[in-house]
C-alpha cells in the first residue's frame, strides 16, 4: 500500500468520526459554556490530571495588560488557571514547572487561535 493510499485512508476514517461526533453532538447553550469552568489536564508522564480552572476573556485580556512579554503572559495564564483552583500556588510555583507539565497546561487553556494571534503579533515587533 503507497503512502497516498495510508493517508487518504486515514482521511476518509477521520471524515467518517467527523460526521459521527456532529450527528451525536447535542444543541448547548451559553449557560452551558459558563458552568462548565474546570479543567482536567492529562499529564501522562506524571501519570495523572492537574485541575485547573477556565479562564475568562476578561481575565485573558487583563493578564495580557500586564505582562511585558509573551513568555511573562504565559506564565501568568498557567499561573492564574492554576491558582483560581488552589490559592496556595504562586506564580514562583510555576515558573519551577518542568516544562512538559507547564507547556501542555498551557496548550489545553489556550487556543491555537490565541497562540497564532501571538505568533503573528511576535513577528511584526520582530519585522519591525
Amino acid at each position: 500500500m503507497s503512502m497516498e493510499d495510508k493517508v487518504e485512508g486515514y482521511r476518509r476514517k477521520l471524515e467518517k468520526y467527523e460526521k459521527v461526533r456532529e450527528a451525536e453532538a447535542r444543541q448547548i447553550s451559553i449557560k452551558d459554556i459558563l458552568s462548565k469552568k474546570i479543567l482536567d489536564v492529562y499529564l501522562p508522564d506524571y501519570g495523572g490530571y492537574i485541575r485547573v480552572a477556565k479562564l475568562t476573556y476578561t481575565e485573558l485580556l487583563d493578564l495580557r495588560n500586564q505582562a511585558k512579554s509573551n513568555d511573562e503572559l504565559n506564565y501568568l495564564i498557567v499561573w492564574k488557571a492554576i491558582n483560581k483552583v488552589d490559592p496556595s500556588i504562586t506564580i514562583d510555583d510555576v515558573r519551577e514547572m518542568p516544562v512538559d507539565a507547564f507547556t501542555a497546561i498551557l496548550m489545553r487553556i489556550v487556543t491555537p487561535f490565541q497562540r497564532l494571534g501571538a505568533l503573528l503579533e511576535e513577528a511584526g515587533k520582530l519585522n519591525s
